[in-house]
């Protein structure tokens, strides 16, 4: 298996254009069933012609450099913004959103109820960065 890190941020762009190696640098085969050869025939003419006259083999420099940049690990920044940024959707779209929606049917806003899911919200999402921190960071056997 792969590491995650491998394909996030910067380096997923331009992995449609193919895999390579990680040990030996040659461009993997791709895959394909029907519905992708028929999306790829609809749009042959956006294509094609940068591909054949730009990227044909630049993304694979371009894949070979990021790969080497993919090996840093998550920092306690990054799981702690993780957690935070999951606590707050989630507050947002669990109790603030459904609040406002009972603002406008009621014309009675209840805050006790939102304040009282802050902290329920912020836990959980410290507890899914926490997670996500645990997970990501494992040795593999």
């Amino acid at each position: 298996m792969h590491d995650a890190r491998r394909f996030s941020k910067q380096r997923a762009f331009g992995v449609w254009l193919g895999y390579i190696c990680p040990n030996c640098g040659q461009r993997i085969p791709r895959l394909w069933n029907v519905f992708s050869l028929v999306v790829l025939i609809i749009l042959t003419p956006l294509w094609y012609f940068p591909y054949r006259f730009f990227f044909r083999n630049r993304h694979l420099l371009m894949q070979a450099n990021l790969e080497t940049s993919a090996k840093s690990k998550p920092t306690a920044k990054t799981w702690i913004l993780t957690g935070a940024l999951f606590g707050f959707f989630m507050w947002l779209m669990m109790s603030l959103i459904p609040a406002v929606i009972q603002l406008m049917k009621t014309q009675v806003f209840p805050l006790s109820s939102v304040l009282a899911k802050v902290p329920i919200w912020g836990i959980s999402g410290f507890c899914v960065g926490l997670s996500m921190y645990l997970i990501f960071t494992k040795k593999p056997n």
